[in-house]
């Protein structure tokens, strides 16, 4: 006889939708579980604790924190328990031997191993890139999108190292962030 299929809902501030979880979570991005039985019960949580946000960037400083550290917390435990230390290793040699090619807009490279520092930041000014920064957690990738923002950037690109390539996460504008 077939068990019934338990959903578990998630709000990813990744990729700023509801993800449904029928098993072990597919996504590695950062998300919150929503309680609730049916999807529309899960959005009104949604709604209820986090508001109006879709992206992680849009809740306040302190929510973001707190999801981020959760996140990591849970993705260490998962590490802890897969025994990953001779990948992380390996990661650690390899960050540095980065072969650099471009795709569709997207930076790529032939190394699958996750480097040292998986988060980068592009502030731009009037379509000129003033740089390009790389960090070991998106907590202080958007710190730094914030920082470039309030110092006279007017846009800020953020690529994350998943899959084996760089994606483009997202792309923050000035008006986006308080008080800039």
């Amino acid at each position: 006889m077939n068990q019934p299929t338990t959903t578990t809902f998630a709000w990813c501030f990744s990729h700023g939708r509801l993800h449904h979880f029928t098993g072990e979570p597919w996504c590695t991005a950062t998300w919150a579980v929503l309680s609730g039985n049916a999807e529309d019960e899960a959005l009104a949580v949604k709604e209820e604790q986090y508001g109006d946000a879709e992206f992680l960037h849009q809740l306040p400083d302190k929510q973001q924190i707190a999801l981020i550290d959760a996140h990591r917390d849970v993705a260490e435990s998962a590490a802890s328990i897969a025994d990953l230390g001779k990948v992380l290793d390996v990661e650690a040699g390899l960050a540095d031997i980065l072969n650099r090619g471009t795709h569709r807009g997207v930076r790529k490279t032939t190394v699958t191993a996750k480097p040292r520092k998986p988060w980068r930041v592009i502030p731009t000014q009037n379509g000129i890139q003033l740089a390009e920064v790389e960090h070991t957690s998106e907590a202080k990738a958007f710190e730094h999108v914030r920082m470039a923002l309030r110092s006279g950037a007017d846009t800020a690109k953020v690529m994350q190292w998943e899959g084996g390539r760089w994606w483009h996460f997202e792309t923050v504008t000035a008006d986006e962030i308080p008080d800039v």
